[in-house]
């Protein structure tokens, strides 16, 4: 760069700011009260900068709460209370969930009733009767057949009736339950003394 242009850049830049300095004087000197004003508005920042900028508030003082001479705080009658719940009534039998099976009268004229409603819905097609009565994993298909099954009638004392073959096990046999075409056999379990007899199979006359 040519020393004489530099010379000429740096003599501008002083004849503006010169220049900027009169027009403010001009215009302080024009009107007197800006003067004034001037003066006031720097006070005025001085005072909040240096007064209430980046001033935290004073910490509110704390109270204790007053206490009794027991040292319970003073309101503690208006506290809430909570009512514990009740306690669960201890079960009567723990660990038994069901009478044990035995065979008496009411065992086996369910296990009768059980056998001849079996063969009744077997041999009319009633399936939604049998699926009732059947066991939970067993499926029996009806067969309609012209049976009749045989009940005890006082004018026919030798007429068989439905009758258990077996009572060595309290939880499984077996019930022959003749009809007019034959005798049906079937076979029935139940889990305990509560729950009801289950219809496993139904065998059909001469099988």
């Amino acid at each position: 760069m040519d020393p004489a242009g530099g010379s000429l850049m740096a003599d501008k830049k002083r004849y503006e700011l010169a220049d900027r300095a009169r027009s403010v004087l001009r215009w302080l000197a024009w009107k007197p009260w800006r003067i004034v004003v001037a003066i006031v508005a720097v006070i005025v920042v001085w005072f909040v900068l240096t007064h209430l900028g980046g001033r935290p508030a004073p910490p509110e003082p704390s109270v204790a709460p007053s206490t009794t001479q027991a040292g319970l705080p003073s309101d503690w009658q208006n506290w809430p209370t909570t009512q514990a719940s009740p306690a669960m009534p201890a079960p009567v039998n723990p660990g038994i969930s069901a009478p044990p099976a035995v065979w008496d009268a009411a065992s086996r004229q369910a296990v009768l009733d059980t056998a001849v409603a079996a063969v009744t819905a077997y041999t009319t097609g009633d399936q939604d009767g049998l699926d009732k009565i059947v066991g939970w994993d067993v499926a029996i298909t009806v067969n309609p057949a012209p049976a009749i099954i045989n009940t005890p009638d006082p004018q026919s004392p030798g007429v068989a009736v439905p009758y258990v073959t077996s009572e060595d096990s309290p939880l499984s046999t077996i019930v022959v339950v003749p009809t007019s075409i034959g005798d049906y056999k079937v076979s029935l379990n139940r889990l305990d003394g509560v729950n009801p007899w289950r219809v496993q199979t139904i065998t059909e006359p001469g099988q």
